[in-house]
């Protein structure tokens, strides 16, 4: 009986052996796996920096950011930043108007780095309430408010070790910057409703309209925060300080815009041309796309309304400039007098009371910090 018995005991223990030796050999294989998954990504990606610096770029240049068109010196300064910002995990700020192609740039950068086969992941930063994009930055934890019914991971998550980008970083509620600046300090933050401290590894490139600094200076954003995502700065410059790429610019949304629509772009005449050199583009890169597009939609024959429309939108543009020059100047006076309405108006030469309807409409328009009193 115990000879009958031991052999199949034998059995279940070579059973077991074999089980435990054959777990030991697939983790061996998912270790080799990874590594030369690692291996292969390292090697593609040199592989794709060899190629673009071999391959001139789109724009007659030898970089590696063909999707940035251009020659002029204003456009290669910036291509030569990117290249510099390229290496490192350092946080980048793009900084220029709308329109000037902050996201192109944000995600060429995030191309050519190491971390091209990661996510990108972009986040809006004006375009929610505090409570919202906090919820959507961090994650929520089951019970964290009414409807939270189970944990969600956020943004910082889902960017994993690849890149974040915060669009219109200016606009980002004041009570959200302290849980950003421990982001960028040391990479830890909690989801709403608690938690365990999880951790971003994603690099963060940001994106403002505005020079910090002057935000900074009016109290709309914190002074730590902003030296910790300004160590590489990148100012992207408007279209009318790089017009000599206007031509490249339109030729390459012309035949975007045919190829959308199945047709062959209509060529631009002499006096078009002419008309668009004249033209200040107030509305950057962005505008030049619409026109593209709607030249091709009016079959390169655009009616008087819209080249009037085209007019009209720069001569409300250069208002608007005048206007807030004008406005920043009465302000700068009544805070040297201040705050004496009357030293103000003297020294403006105009009347107290039309000062008070200024101020009033500058209140009126968010554009007074303080209310402003009665005469």
């Amino acid at each position: 009986m115990l000879s009958a018995f031991s052999g199949p005991v034998a059995m279940i223990l070579r059973h077991s052996e074999l089980e435990h030796r054959l777990a030991e050999t697939n983790d061996a294989l998912a270790h080799a796996n990874r590594d030369l998954d690692k291996r292969l990504r390292d090697r593609t990606t040199e592989v794709r920096r060899l190629e673009g610096l071999a391959t001139p770029a789109a724009g007659g240049r030898d970089d590696q950011f063909p999707e940035i068109l251009g020659r002029s010196p204003a456009i290669v300064r910036v291509v030569e930043a990117l290249e510099r910002a390229a290496v490192g995990a350092f946080p980048v700020l793009l900084r220029g108007e709308s329109g000037t192609g902050k996201d192109l740039a944000a995600r060429a950068l995030h191309r050519v780095s190491g971390r091209q086969d990661e996510p990108f992941v972009a986040v809006a930063c004006a375009a929610l309430q505090a409570d919202l994009l906090e919820a959507e930055l961090f994650g929520v934890r089951r019970g964290a408010y009414t409807g939270a019914d189970s944990d969600r991971e956020g943004l910082l998550a889902s960017a994993g070790a690849g890149t974040l980008y915060l669009d219109a970083l200016d606009g980002l509620p004041l009570d959200l910057q302290p849980k950003l600046l421990r982001v960028l300090e040391d990479g830890s933050y909690r989801p709403v409703g608690g938690g365990p401290v999880q951790r971003c590894a994603a690099r963060v490139v940001a994106a403002c309209r505005q020079d910090l600094a002057e935000a900074v200076r009016e109290g709309r954003f914190r002074e730590d925060l902003y030296y910790r995502v300004r160590v590489f700065e990148i100012a992207l410059p408007p279209l009318r300080a790089r017009r000599g790429d206007l031509s490249q610019l339109l030729a390459h949304f012309l035949a975007a815009a045919g190829a959308r629509a199945g047709v062959q772009a209509p060529p631009v005449d002499a006096e078009s041309q002419a008309r668009l050199q004249a033209h200040k583009w107030p509305g950057n890169v962005r505008e030049v796309d619409n026109f593209a597009t709607r030249w091709v939609a009016f079959g390169g024959d655009l009616p008087p309304s819209e080249w009037a429309r085209l007019l009209a939108a720069e001569e409300a543009a250069k208002d608007d400039n005048l206007r807030s020059l004008s406005d920043r100047h009465l302000l700068q006076v009544l805070g040297d007098c201040g705050g004496n309405k009357a030293a103000a108006a003297r020294r403006l030469g105009i009347s107290r009371r039309t000062l008070y309807n200024r101020l009033q409409s500058l209140e009126a328009a968010g554009g007074a910090e303080e209310p402003v009193p009665e005469l």
